[in-house]
């Protein structure tokens, strides 16, 4: 028969030691650090883990006061603290305390406090749990003093903006209050949000993940990014460990200046190359091909195409200069075939002013008849040009682009220069339709 008798408590002291010394081993082979004060801040018990946390001997620790281990200025919040937690008006404490070790020097250290049962002779006991966090904090100190003094550098760079961001491509910080307004934001706007929370695209949330996660391997990115009709120009690289910093300067002005002496190289360059056309042999038809050809090319336009006048009446050519015939089909087959007369449509107009005529929206403007299809292609604006040779109109380039480019004098005075010279061209021979 089984004993069905009741087990009895452990209640001897042998036991109890031996109770004792089986958990004290248990904590000692955790790899956390564990002490126990009593209601006078005397340590009671400490693991092997704690002792060498604060370079003690084993055994030595518990002959010190928890006191002993804090900065002088802390003691008083420890006793508020302790209070609290004998009083049962908080179970568990977590802080971050600066302790001195037996040699004097100082660490950092994150601690768990929280009260163990009272019995009869254990009464206000407190377990501590103890993490040294002294790496953490010195990099900490040492981000904080790079930030400082990129905050500083800002501050000197008027028009400029500084963001820091973590690990985790949080932004920790925003200065430049001027360049951030420019931008539609302000620091509270990005400080703890990440940078697809603040980007203004999908396209350029991407962008900047790249260039931020390539700055964490040390790599320095420079890019530029549009936002709110404006141009920003970032520069992305490595602060420390623990993240990265964004130099961001508006690069509007620069990118304006730029685009305009660009337009200005390529107006240029496209009265060249069609000078240089013009000289070549070949039939009047071929060249006025290699034309249409040049106008998209220095103009940056995907359709060129050109009617040729027959009496009163302009008739479309099989003659396309196209990036993506698929997709401008539509266009084109509107296209083929049509026959203008003068005044009506885009090149109809161009026929009878005699000079480019241009049109900033296909859809919206009534007197451009092929709008749907135009649309259905995806271009949104165009321009027609007229050629005349021998004192008479003879045809009428037409190019579109899919968004519609600044209309500049610098523009109108080109392509009337350039319509001048395909005149030239048409007068090797007669322009036939097809």
């Amino acid at each position: 028969m089984p004993d069905t008798k009741k087990l009895s408590p452990i209640t001897d002291e042998a036991a109890s030691a031996q109770f004792d010394t089986f958990h004290k081993a248990v904590f000692d082979v955790i790899e956390v650090a564990l002490l126990t004060f009593d209601a006078s801040r005397r340590i009671t018990w400490a693991n092997t883990k704690a002792e060498a946390l604060f370079g003690f001997a084993t055994g030595e620790l518990t002959r010190t006061r928890m006191f002993d281990l804090l900065d002088p200025n802390d003691r008083e919040l420890e006793r508020a603290l302790h209070s609290e937690l004998g009083d049962g008006a908080r179970t568990r404490v977590k802080d971050e305390r600066r302790m001195k070790r037996k040699d004097g020097s100082w660490i950092w250290v994150r601690r768990t406090l929280a009260p163990l049962p009272s019995d009869a002779t254990h009464k206000g006991v407190v377990l501590a749990t103890l993490e040294e966090i002294q790496d953490n904090k010195q990099l900490a100190e040492r981000l904080q003093h790079s930030e400082e003094r990129y905050r500083a550098v800002t501050r000197s760079l008027p028009g400029c903006a500084l963001l820091s961001f973590d690990r985790d491509l949080r932004h920790t910080m925003a200065e430049g209050d001027e360049l951030l307004a420019a931008a539609g934001l302000n620091a509270t706007q990005v400080v703890g949000k990440t940078i697809r929370d603040i980007s203004s695209s999908p396209a350029n949330a991407r962008k900047l993940e790249q260039a931020y996660r390539a700055a964490l391997r040390g790599e320095t990115t420079i890019l530029e990014v549009p936002r709110g009709g404006r141009f920003f120009t970032l520069q992305v690289s490595r602060m420390s460990d623990s993240g990265g910093f964004t130099l961001v300067y508006d690069s509007t002005g620069y990118r304006r200046t730029a685009d305009a002496l660009e337009a200005q190289t390529r107006l240029s360059r496209l009265l060249r190359r069609i000078a240089e056309e013009t000289m070549r042999p070949g039939s009047g038809l071929s060249l006025l091909r290699a034309c249409v050809e040049i106008l998209c090319a220095e103009l940056q336009l995907p359709v060129g195409h050109f009617f040729v006048v027959e009496g009163e009446r302009l008739t479309s050519t099989d003659v396309w200069q196209v990036d993506d015939p698929l997709t401008r089909r539509p266009f084109m087959s509107a296209s083929a075939g049509v026959q203008f007369a003068a005044e009506l449509g885009l090149p109809g107009r161009a026929l009878k002013q005699g000079q480019a005529v241009f049109c900033t929206d296909c859809g919206r403007d009534p007197e451009f008849l092929r709008a749907g299809a135009a649309l259905a292609s995806g271009l949104q604006a165009g321009f027609a040009l007229p050629i005349r040779g021998l004192g008479e109109m003879v045809a009428v380039i037409e190019c579109f682009a899919d968004r519609a480019p600044p209309v500049t004098q610098e523009l109108i005075d080109t392509l009337a220069i350039a319509g001048a010279l395909l005149g030239r061209v048409v007068e090797r021979g007669p322009l036939q339709a097809g």
